[in-house]
């Protein structure tokens, strides 16, 4: 997720890959890439990793997401 992404991202101070969602044998989880865009899911920081429950609202710059599983 970030301006170069898969999932674009805008907004001021977003990094060309501000985050990425990783597959894990639980489900998924996304991984912060640092920057001073924070990344938030829930409204929450995240500041490394963390995991994700279906209807999670992740926020990056101008991006709202919501998690879904299949």
């Amino acid at each position: 997720i970030g301006t170069s992404a898969d999932i674009p991202a805008k907004g001021f101070l977003v990094k060309p890959i501000q985050a990425k969602i990783l597959k894990t044998a639980a489900g998924h989880k996304i991984m912060a890439m640092g920057g001073w865009r924070a990344v938030r899911v829930n409204g929450d920081k995240v500041v490394r990793d963390r995991d994700l429950r279906a209807g999670d609202v992740i926020v990056i710059g101008s991006a709202k997401l919501t998690y879904k599983t299949a």
